[in-house]
């Protein structure tokens, strides 16, 4: 397999960036929202700069459930708009990165009558809010089906299978397709570079003071449309949280081995003991359980689950399957936190009562900030926060609207990707040093842990196979120029995504 010319390393479009003394609008994440609004932008014809201190979705948008979804208990809560608006959107992100999103059905058990048309009614509705976008229709399986389709699935008292279509998808896998076409399109998206400060002329935001965190050099870029779209992190960089601030909730993950549920279908477990839904889905090869939603005062770029979230998981897993996962069999545990936008003097206790709407708004001093919402829906928010800053006054209302709604995606691997992986010594079948040296020169993968947790995505779903791999993976690396990928940190790290036993 041939390299492709490296026209968007880092150290490329570092040195493009030096040679802009103004910018129309600097974005401060890469995470989903930041992305889709680098993307957006650029597509407009602005001269955007992206920042993002870690990787590309190496916080929240790298830890979701992976479900590109309206979301079937926000339909139960009555958020109508909110679900129609992502189910439209899943339909867009499925054809415009079909490599990366796909349809996957959903099997809800009931068992209890009531509950049984209670679910199908429900979803119902789920398949008439999706309209021309359903990905297929809700439909029943009758108990005695449902034991022969499903044998892992607990039976005593079993009434029967409710299935619908919803989507699944690579959550970083998509985020480095984002960065790749916004940089396609023009823009300027850098990982690795943390915003230290904004900067204010006589109290408006002016700019951003920024560090390349590889290297330890200083920069500004100057801009009158400084966007925050930080997530969990949004509040550091304001001068007032005025009239809206965050709540974090977090969310925990864990992944088993496929044969606790080896099936394509995912399945829904629809009334845990803490009132939310769970998910049981396959996932590249793996099974992945969620989640949870508890609140979180402790903002880190790699939140730990604490033991009773695990507990909780696999316990309500144990009431439906048959052969339940223990703590010994889990392969990785991570945690994601979300950022849910409450209104300045609000109070809850209960994050999954939060709506996951997301909100809009500028501060006093002039930036703009964005929070809340969800994967699916990303898209949709980057139009809207590039027509609130043209409303605004902070871009030139006179450039054409145009919409990235069937803007296809750069696939984030190489244009004549081999359908065999390029196996080297003492790596395995599935680790490719094509892959590797490829993602260095055109992906902005700098460390082990951009190239094994979101170019690859082992450290979430097996870490003791990620710890195995990591030191070879680092050589490659090496080989590319990189001077520290970070290997020590890595190693520890992998540890943290194992639960402890006992």
């Amino acid at each position: 397999m041939a390299i492709d010319k490296p026209e968007t390393s880092r150290s490329a479009l570092l040195q493009q960036v030096q040679q802009v003394s103004r910018w129309d609008a600097v974005i401060m994440g890469g995470g989903a929202t930041g992305l889709g609004i680098a993307l957006q932008a650029a597509v407009q014809g602005y001269r955007v700069l992206l920042l993002e201190a870690e990787d590309f979705a190496s916080g929240t948008s790298s830890r979701s459930t992976k479900l590109l979804h309206g979301g079937v208990r926000y339909l139960a809560q009555g958020h109508l708009g909110l679900v129609r608006d992502a189910l439209n959107e899943r339909q867009t992100v499925i054809r415009n990165a079909p490599f990366l999103a796909r349809s996957l059905t959903f099997a809800l058990p009931s068992y209890c009558l009531r509950d049984s048309w209670k679910y199908r009614i429900g979803l119902r509705v789920y398949d008439w809010l999706s309209g021309a976008t359903s990905l297929g229709q809700t439909g029943w399986v009758e108990a005695e089906q449902a034991r022969k389709m499903l044998p892992e699935l607990r039976s005593d008292g079993l009434k029967g299978l409710v299935t619908y279509c919803d989507g699944q998808f690579d959550d970083a896998g998509l985020a480095i397709a984002l960065a790749r076409t916004a940089n396609r399109q023009g823009a300027m998206v850098l990982n690795h570079c943390a915003v230290k400060s904004v900067k204010l002329e006589q109290g408006q935001v002016k700019g951003v003071q920024w560090v390349d965190t590889l290297d330890g050099s200083s920069h500004i870029a100057h801009s009158d449309c400084v966007i925050n779209a930080t997530g969990v992190w949004l509040d550091r960089l304001r001068a007032s949280r005025m009239p809206r601030s965050v709540t974090v909730s977090r969310g925990t993950h864990v992944v088993v081995d496929r044969s606790f549920w080896p099936h394509d279908h995912g399945l829904i477990i629809p009334d845990t003991s803490d009132g939310r839904v769970l998910f049981v889905l396959p996932w590249q090869g793996y099974v992945l359980l969620g989640t949870t939603d508890i609140p979180c005062t402790e903002v880190t770029s790699n939140p730990r689950p604490d033991s009773a979230e695990i507990q909780f998981i696999l316990h309500e897993v144990s009431r439906y399957l048959t052969r339940p996962p223990q703590v010994a069999d889990v392969t990785s545990v991570w945690a994601g936190l979300r950022s849910l936008v409450t209104p300045m003097g609000a109070k809850t206790t209960l994050t999954r009562n939060i709506g996951r709407e997301h909100a809009i708004w500028q501060d006093l001093d002039g930036q703009v900030c964005v929070a809340g919402g969800k994967w699916t829906t990303y898209r949709l928010m980057a139009e809207q926060v590039v027509t609130f800053c043209r409303q605004a006054g902070l871009l030139d209302a006179s450039k054409p609207l145009t919409s990235t709604r069937h803007l296809a995606l750069d696939c984030p691997l190489p244009s004549d990707w081999e359908s065999g992986p390029i196996s080297t010594h003492n790596l395995t079948s599935t680790i490719s040093e094509s892959y590797i040296r490829w993602c260095v020169r055109n992906t902005q993968a700098c460390t082990v842990e951009d190239m094994l947790a979101r170019r690859y995505r082992w450290l979430m779903l097996d870490a003791r196979r990620a710890h195995a791999v990591a030191e070879d993976v680092a050589k490659i690396m090496h080989s590319e120029g990189l001077s520290d990928v970070r290997l020590d940190h890595f190693l520890a790290m992998t540890d943290e995504y194992l639960p402890r036993v006992g």
